[in-house]
């Protein structure tokens, strides 16, 4: 699993794309891929990781993230399969999220509309305290 991991954010790096990838605890921190530092911290047998790439190419930015579950030392490859409940419903809440937005979402729509629309969503389901 490391080697896949390192291989792909290596190739990422080559290509020139910021690449932060947080792992545990480190998820819910918002760090500028600036200022990201790595941490010396080992993948256990059980861990969620999360690989969040920014992508800017002629005054466009585009951002692309995945999550990486790992559960008795292998990645699972769906939702289904996962055994930690939170790591499960979470994955489940933004699958969701993502469904809401493209319903919601047309030619017309702002970002002030769908920021609103999929707070109230998030907050619905007891995200937001």
């Amino acid at each position: 699993m490391s080697s896949k991991c390192n291989n792909l954010v290596i190739f990422l790096l080559v290509l020139g794309y910021w690449c932060i990838s947080l792992a545990e605890e480190e998820i819910a921190i918002s760090v500028s891929g600036t200022r990201y530092k790595t941490s010396n911290r080992i993948i256990e047998k059980n861990y969620i990781i999360t690989i969040d790439l920014s992508l800017q190419s002629n005054n466009v930015w585009r951002d692309f993230a995945r999550t990486i579950i790992i559960e008795d030392g292998k990645v699972v490859e769906t939702i289904n399969n996962i055994k930690n409940i939170k790591w499960k419903q979470g994955l489940c809440m933004e699958e969701m999220l993502r469904a809401e937005m493209r319903k919601f979402k047309n030619i017309n729509t702002t970002f002030e509309e769908l920021y609103f629309y999929i707070n109230e969503i998030i907050t619905l389901n007891g995200y937001i305290i």
